[in-house]
C-alpha cells in the first residue's frame, strides 16, 4: 500500500489537471495581452493627440502673426473707396494684373473653397455636415523686415528707375549688418559689415514689391528688378532698380524718403503628396495640409521665383492633416453703414473683404486638424446609423468603423495696420 501511494506521488499531473492549468494560463495570457494592447493603443493615441495639439498651436501662431502684419509698411487698400485727388497720389503700379487687389492688406478671400481632390476634406459628405470646410486668403505687407529704411534718393545716374538708400540708419544696421570686434580701428571700436549676399539680398529679392514713402503724403509701389548692390557716391549706399520707375510727381519729395520690401502671401489648403507606396488600406488615408506661399506680384497664380536655382520654392507647409480653416471678419461700420459689426460668412461679406479691406478691424481664425490615423475603437455613428460627430469633434477618414480625433483652436487678431490709414 505504501509503495502504491509513493508511485502516485511520482506520477505528476493528470491530463485533466494539465488541461485546466493550460486553460487558466491561456486566459491569463490573453487578458494580459488585451490589457497591454489597449494600454499601448491608448498611449499611442494620446501621443498622437499631444503631437497634434503642439503642431496646431504652432501653426495658429504663424497664421496669427502673418494676419496681424497685413498692411504693415504697405497699404490697407491702394485703390481708395473715395478716390483721392490725382495730385495726392503717385502713379499706379503698371504691368501687374489687377493692381488694386494686389495692393490691399487683405484680398483674394474665398469662403468655403472647393477642397482638393483626395484631400479627405469632403464638402459633400458627413465631414462637411460637421462644419469642416476651408477658406483661402491673400495678405500683403512687409513680411521680411521689421522696419522701413530711410535716405532714399534717385540713383547716381539720376535715373528714376534706380534708387539708392542709406545703410547708415539704426534700423538698417540692426537688420542687415554683422557686428564684431576688430583690431583695425585704433580704439578697437565695433566694426560693421553689410550682409549684402545674405539678409539684404533676401529682403530685397528681385520680383518682390517695394513701397517707397516720400517725405510728403505720396507712396509708390514697384517691382524690384535687380538684386541690391553697394555703390559709391557721396558715401556708400545700397542701390536697386525698380519697375515701373518713380513717376515725376513723386520725385520732388523723394529725397530722404523711406523704402520697405512688400510680400504677397497666400494661405490655402492643398493635397498632401501621396506616400511612396500607397496602399488602399493606408492608415493615413488622403489628407490635406495648410501651406503659406509667397506669390509673384506680377502673376498671382504663380509662386515668386526663388533667388537662385538651388534655393527652396516659396512655399512652406504650416500644418498637416488639416480638416478646417475658416476666417470671419469684424468691420468698422462707419464705412459700411446700416450693417452689424460682425457679419456671418456669405457672398456679401466676401465682397467687402476684397473691396474694402481698410474697413476690417479684426479677424477670427478657426483652425482644425485631425489625428493621422483612424481609431476603430472610436465610433463615428451610433447604433441607429446617425453620426456622433456633432459639434465638430470628430472626423471619419475611411468608410469602415472608427474615426480620427479632431482638435480645434480659435483666435482673434486685431488689425491696426489696416486702420491707421483712411484709404
Amino acid at each position: 500500500m505504501e509503495l502504491s501511494r509513493s508511485h502516485r506521488r511520482r506520477a505528476g499531473f493528470s491530463l485533466i489537471e494539465l488541461m485546466v492549468s493550460l486553460a487558466i494560463g491561456g486566459l491569463t495570457i490573453t487578458s494580459m495581452y488585451a490589457i497591454g494592447s489597449a494600454t499601448t493603443r491608448s498611449f499611442r493615441h494620446q501621443e498622437e493627440i499631444g503631437s497634434l495639439q503642439t503642431s496646431l498651436r504652432t501653426a495658429l501662431e504663424q497664421v496669427k502673426r502673418d494676419i496681424a502684419r497685413a498692411g504693415y509698411l504697405s497699404t490697407p487698400n491702394a485703390q481708395p473707396v473715395t478716390p483721392l485727388a490725382p495730385a495726392q497720389t503717385c502713379a499706379p503700379v503698371v504691368g501687374l494684373s489687377n493692381p488694386g487687389a494686389l495692393l490691399a492688406g487683405i484680398s483674394g478671400f474665398a469662403n468655403n473653397v472647393p477642397t482638393p481632390a483626395g484631400s479627405g476634406v469632403d464638402p459633400t459628405g458627413n465631414n462637411a455636415a460637421n462644419g469642416f470646410t476651408v477658406d483661402e486668403v491673400t495678405l500683403i505687407g512687409n513680411y521680411e523686415t521689421s522696419s522701413q529704411y530711410g535716405g532714399v534718393q534717385l540713383g547716381p545716374t539720376n535715373n528714376p528707375g534706380e534708387l539708392t538708400f542709406s545703410p547708415n540708419t539704426h534700423d538698417f544696421r540692426r537688420d542687415f549688418t554683422f557686428w564684431y570686434q576688430g583690431g583695425a580701428p585704433a580704439n578697437n571700436a565695433s566694426i560693421t559689415s553689410i550682409d549684402v549676399q545674405g539678409s539684404l539680398a533676401e529682403a530685397f529679392t528681385p520680383g518682390r514689391l517695394v513701397r517707397i514713402q516720400t517725405t510728403g503724403p505720396l507712396k509708390h509701389f514697384a517691382v524690384i528688378n535687380t538684386a541690391p548692390a553697394l555703390v559709391q557716391g557721396a558715401g556708400t549706399n545700397v542701390q536697386i532698380s525698380i519697375v515701373p520707375a518713380v513717376p515725376n510727381n513723386c520725385v520732388p519729395n523723394l529725397a530722404g524718403g523711406w523704402i520697405a520690401p512688400v510680400s504677397v502671401i497666400r494661405y490655402r489648403v492643398v493635397d498632401a503628396p501621396a506616400p511612396p507606396s500607397p496602399a488602399p488600406a493606408s492608415p493615413y488615408g488622403p489628407h490635406a495640409r495648410l501651406v503659406r506661399e509667397e506669390m509673384d506680384p506680377s502673376n498671382r497664380s504663380a509662386l515668386l521665383p526663388p533667388p537662385n536655382a538651388g534655393a527652396a520654392p516659396r512655399r512652406r507647409e504650416i500644418l498637416d492633416f488639416v480638416v478646417g480653416f475658416n476666417l470671419q471678419f469684424t468691420f468698422n461700420t462707419a464705412t459700411l453703414p446700416n450693417n452689424p459689426d460682425v457679419y456671418t460668412i456669405g457672398n456679401w461679406q466676401v465682397g467687402n473683404v476684397n473691396t474694402a479691406p481698410e474697413s476690417i478691424r479684426a479677424v477670427s481664425i478657426n483652425l482644425a486638424v485631425r489625428t493621422p490615423t483612424q481609431d476603430p475603437a472610436l465610433p463615428f455613428i451610433d447604433a441607429d446609423g446617425n453620426p456622433l460627430c456633432g459639434n465638430r469633434r470628430c472626423y471619419q477618414v475611411f468608410t469602415w468603423p472608427g474615426r480620427a480625433s479632431v482638435r480645434e483652436l480659435r483666435a482673434e487678431v486685431f488689425l491696426p495696420n489696416l486702420a491707421q490709414e483712411g484709404y
